[in-house]
């Protein structure tokens, strides 16, 4: 299953909200940098109840979306 998340970093304060299928905002305190997606991919981890293992980065879309792959 795809997963797709608009990511704001830089937020005041961390949030996690679904708005749609398979669809979340997530609002991060810290700046992007090179290692986002690992840090992205331990918070659905823990948000969504699966193991690490089964989600993987795919790509970033070109309107800023961040796409990951669920097992």
């Amino acid at each position: 299953m795809k997963v797709i998340l608009k990511i704001r970093f830089n937020a005041s304060r961390e949030s996690f909200e679904k708005f749609g299928q398979n669809r979340y905002f997530l609002y991060l305190s810290n700046p992007e940098h090179e290692h986002s997606s690992q840090i992205i991919v331990k918070i659905l981890s823990r948000k969504l109840g699966v193991p690490l293992e089964k989600i993987n980065f795919a790509f970033k879309d070109n309107t800023g979306n961040w796409v990951f792959d669920v097992e």
